[in-house]
């Protein structure tokens, strides 16, 4: 059984919900990325041809 809950929101409550639920909030990139953003974190992979190299 659900209950509904009701509470008032501020402003700043509401923009952070907001950011959260924005598609540029970065959750799970590294899952998608194969690794690459932790190669070029890294700084293994620094420029356009290292890139190509490592796909």
């Amino acid at each position: 059984m659900a209950i509904a809950t009701e509470a008032p929101m501020d402003a700043q409550s509401l923009l952070t919900l907001t950011r959260w639920l924005s598609p540029a909030f970065p959750t799970g990139a590294f899952a998608f990325s194969h690794g690459l953003e932790s190669e070029v974190a890294a700084g293994r992979v620094t420029g356009a041809r290292a890139v190509q190299d490592w796909l």
